[in-house]
Parts: C-alpha cells; structure tokens; sequence
C-alpha cells in the first residue's frame, strides 16, 4: 500500500512541477519554430547536436510544451522510469516497507543530487535524458530477467 502510495504521490508531484515550470528559451524557440518539420531538425542536428530527443523535441513534441499533455505523459514517463529502474536493480515489483524506503532515498537522491530539472522537467532534457534512459532501462529488462 506504501509503494502505490508513494508512486501517486510521486506523479502528482511530477504533474505539478511539470505544469508549474514555464518553458525555457530553447524550448520556447522550438515551440515557435516546431510547423517546419524537417528543415528545422535538419537545422538543429547541423549545427546544435544530433540527440534523437532533441530532434524529436525540434520537430513534433515542441508543439505541445506549452500543453498540459506534455506534463501528463512527462510525468508518467518518470514514474515508469522510477519503477523500471527499481525492477532492473531487484529484479521483483515493490512491495514492502523495505521496498517503499529504497524509492523514497533513490526519489530523494534524485532531487537532491543531480539536475533535476534539466533531467527531468525541462522539454527538451527530459525528451533527451530521461526519456532516453527509461527507453534503455526498458530494453535492459529482459536481460534482467533472463540471467
């Protein structure tokens, strides 16, 4: 009951700060420039980088940043990230007090000691970073289970 209630507590938090952050410059120019598709990917791989979230962030998704359904599926991406990273390292759901204290410290690790919203909140790191890495985690699972 403990984890459940703490992955409610954990989206909602993540919704909040979602909603509450306003878009920031890169954002707000991809946002702006996010109809010409291709030429202002093709523009930002050339002379920005060449993340795969950041050329999906410049191309489609940039549209929506100022929509609260960017907030939603951003904040269930980062609680899908935190229960896939808690079953790729115990291989098992949580369900214990145990279990509820290990998520508690890895949430408040994350808080407190990397970049947070840069990682987590801001379009365009959260497409490259933590999308990125739920997307990896996932594919890492089945070699988790299988050994």
């Amino acid at each position: 009951m403990l984890v459940i209630l703490f992955f409610a507590v954990f989206f909602i938090y993540m919704l909040l700060v979602n909603y509450l952050l306003p878009m920031q410059s890169d954002d707000f120019s991809a946002y702006l420039k996010a109809t010409s598709h291709f030429d202002f990917s093709q523009l930002s791989y050339f002379t920005n980088n060449g993340r795969i979230g950041e050329i999906l962030n410049t191309s489609f998704i940039a549209r929506f940043a100022d929509t609260p359904y960017f907030d939603l599926v951003n904040a269930i991406v980062a609680v899908v990230f935190l229960y896939l990273l808690f079953y790729l390292v115990y291989a098992r759901n949580p369900r214990t007090t145990k279990d509820f204290l290990a998520l508690v410290i890895v949430f408040l690790s994350m808080i407190l000691f990397f970049n947070f919203g840069g990682d987590f909140v801001w379009g365009a790191g959260a497409l490259n970073y933590l999308w990125g890495i739920t997307i990896l985690v996932g594919f890492l699972l089945p070699y988790r289970i299988l050994c």
